[in-house]
């Protein structure tokens, strides 16, 4: 069965269009934010998403650059105001597949999801199962390595990890991270960061397992998928 998640404040299960999605054989998720979808892709699947243009706007403009960026292969629906080229056009800028003008009538969001899924995953045939070794679960709490070894994270831990898989081969600032950790930029010392990250990596170092989180000097810390490993060897 293929996940199709729904991103709007204005959606839930018992909306017309999540239960005539749900009822044509997908299985469907609502969130009412951007940032419930990124925990729910840290920890589950997701072979399509709706997302409300127009709250995405509001929320986070770099979702969908972010979501095509990530390591398994997605499809992205933006709904879009009627008659907004501009709203439109931005949205194919940012990487979505495809757009549906509000209301988002659920005869054409099922002509689409067919195709677009079909699309999606032979275009990402070739990608390596490495891709998605390593994974969050528990809500955050346990790191999955390759060949499924699990890692408890504390609480300092958990919330580096949200933060740094959310953003795969891209280089988090140290200042972005003092803020995931929910620390004050001007009192914190970035130093226990690092002491963290020590211990962290002792830690699957222990269970043969290197993580593969790169420290950028000046700069911050990058979580390398795969591919990127692949191109640095």
């Amino acid at each position: 069965m293929f996940h199709i998640c729904l991103v709007d404040q204005n959606l839930h299960p018992e909306h017309e269009l999540a239960q005539q999605i749900s009822a044509a054989g997908y299985d469907v998720e609502c969130f009412a934010d951007i940032k419930h979808l990124y925990l729910h892709l840290l920890q589950g699947r997701c072979d399509a998403v709706l997302i409300n243009a127009s709250q995405l706007a509001r929320e986070d403009a770099g979702a969908i650059p972010a979501l095509r960026r990530s390591s398994r292969p997605l499809g992205i629906i933006t709904l879009v105001e009627p008659d907004c080229l501009d709203q439109r056009l931005q949205c194919y800028a940012w990487g979505s597949d495809v757009c549906v003008e509000q209301p988002a009538p659920a005869s054409e969001v099922l002509c689409i999801l067919p195709n677009l899924i079909e699309r999606i995953y032979v275009a990402g045939q070739g990608m390596q199962e490495e891709n998605t070794a390593w994974r969050i679960h528990n809500d955050g709490w346990s790191l999955v390595g390759p060949c499924g070894k699990v890692f408890q994270l504390t609480a300092k831990e958990r919330l580096f990890m949200l933060r740094v898989m959310r953003s795969p081969d891209e280089v988090v600032s140290r200042d972005e991270m003092v803020e995931a950790l929910n620390e004050d930029l001007y009192d914190y010392d970035q130093q226990s960061m690092d002491t963290m990250l020590s211990r962290l990596r002792r830690k699957l170092h222990k269970a043969g397992v290197s993580l593969p989180l790169r420290t950028v000097r000046g700069q911050g810390y990058m979580f390398l998928t795969h591919s990127q490993r692949s191109r640095e060897r």
